[in-house]
This record gives structure tokens, sequence and C-alpha cells, in this order.
């Protein structure tokens, strides 16, 4: 669990040893919520309607067209490519990121799994 300067809150969850291996995920807001599940390559966008009757409207984004296969719905061949572009000296893809964003998002989850073991209730770096 993060606690980001905003307010927000994120959580991360990885359970091994479920009957059905997935990849989730869920994204709650004020507005509505985004979630999906990648082996179906669908995304689905879930928006609050506040007219009398209706709980929600939702679109559902067919991920099919940009998955091309590979590790990771197709996310193995993406950084792949990124590695190439970066060698070649061209301009990488949005999910590239930069060295030191890479480790604070790795130093996170090796930190919260550090919490989780220890039984602590909060710690900071």
């Amino acid at each position: 669990m993060i606690n980001f300067e905003s307010g927000a809150t994120g959580t991360h969850n990885m359970i091994a040893g479920a009957a059905r291996p997935l990849r989730r995920i869920e994204i709650v807001g004020t507005k509505g919520e985004i979630y999906g599940e990648f082996e179906n390559n669908e995304i689905h966008v879930a928006k609050i309607n506040p007219e009398p009757g209706k709980a929600y409207d939702e679109e559902v984004i067919d991920l099919s067209a940009f998955v091309e296969g590979g590790g990771h719905g197709g996310g193995d061949l993406g950084l792949a490519e990124d590695f190439v572009n970066y060698v070649q000296g061209e301009e990488p893809s949005i999910s590239c990121t930069s060295i030191f964003d890479s480790v604070a998002g790795h130093k996170t989850v090796f930190l919260a799994d550090m919490s989780r073991e220890n039984s602590s209730a909060a710690m900071k770096y």
C-alpha cells in the first residue's frame, strides 16, 4: 500500500498459487473505475451515471489489435523494441522509463515486501 502526496492510496497485490493464472488491473476513482484482465485483451471503463435508474455507463476497449503475441500480452516484445530503438538513438515509446523511475518503482515494491515480512505498519524511504 502506498500513500501519495496527493492523498491518493495505491495498492499492489501479487498472489501466487491461484487456481486461474491472470493479470488484472483495477483503478478506482471518484468518477468511476478502469479494470481489465489482460488475458482477455480488454479494458473496461465504467463511469458513474447519476441519472435516475442508472448506476454506471461502461465502455469496453478491445486491445487485441495492440497485442502482437509474446510474453506479458505483447509487452515483452515492446520492451525489446524499446531497447533496440534506444541503442539506435531513436525515440523510445512512452512505456520506456528513466533509470531513476525504474529504480524507485523496484525499491517501492522491495520495501513493501520487507514491510510484509517484518509485519511493520509502515516503512519510509
